[in-house]
């Protein structure tokens, strides 16, 4: 079950709130019962695949630095990450989550105007913490004219996670681009 973050709270797949109790255990066939049979024509429901992240990818942190000049830097991207218990050492460990959004703030001053010294790197830039994968990946991909927007900083160890990630990501990505039409033809759906 998840444990949600400090102010944070705890919502299903739904988007429902879940009670802090135990969970009962899913209910299952006995391992004996016959496979219900499939009616011909019978309607089902499909569903989206759930999407797992590798335990390599979790409970990543790095510093997510903004390079550009806008003082009041703030990007938002959707998914969020839970804490939540790991299933075999039952440690707290930071997932990814699909729902929701995260916002990261790059503001250089308060509300006083004043510089937020705690957010600023050895050499004057903007730093925000991040802890989603996806969304570090995301940051190192943003680019406009002048080069760059953000630079992920970490210990050697993460920074080569979220590059074996960015690599994954990449490749099915392509995968998908070119199977999406052959797939398509395949079943009588493609133009040509």
């Amino acid at each position: 079950m998840p444990i949600p973050a400090k102010g944070k709270s705890s919502r299903g797949p739904a988007g429902k709130f879940q009670s802090p109790g135990p969970a009962a255990p899913p209910e299952s066939p006995p391992p004996d019962a016959p496979e219900p049979e499939a009616v011909p024509n019978q309607e089902i429901a499909a569903q989206l695949p759930q999407t797992r992240f590798d335990p390599e990818f979790h409970s990543i942190e790095a510093r997510v630095v903004y390079l550009g000049g806008n003082p009041n830097k703030s990007v938002y991207y959707p998914g969020t990450v839970l804490l939540q218990e790991h299933p075999e050492s039952g440690e707290p460990v930071w997932m990814p989550n699909a729902e929701g959004g995260t916002d990261y703030d790059f503001r250089r001053y308060d509300a006083r105007g004043r510089v937020i010294k705690e957010r600023l790197t050895q050499d004057g830039k903007v730093w925000g913490l991040c802890r989603h994968i996806g969304h570090l990946v995301r940051f190192m991909g943003d680019v406009d004219e002048d080069g760059p927007q953000f630079e992920v900083r970490a210990v050697p160890a993460v920074v080569q996670k979220i590059e074996r990630f960015a690599r994954l990501q990449l490749e099915r990505q392509r995968r998908n681009t070119e199977s999406g039409p052959t797939l398509l033809t395949q079943m009588g759906l493609g133009g040509g």
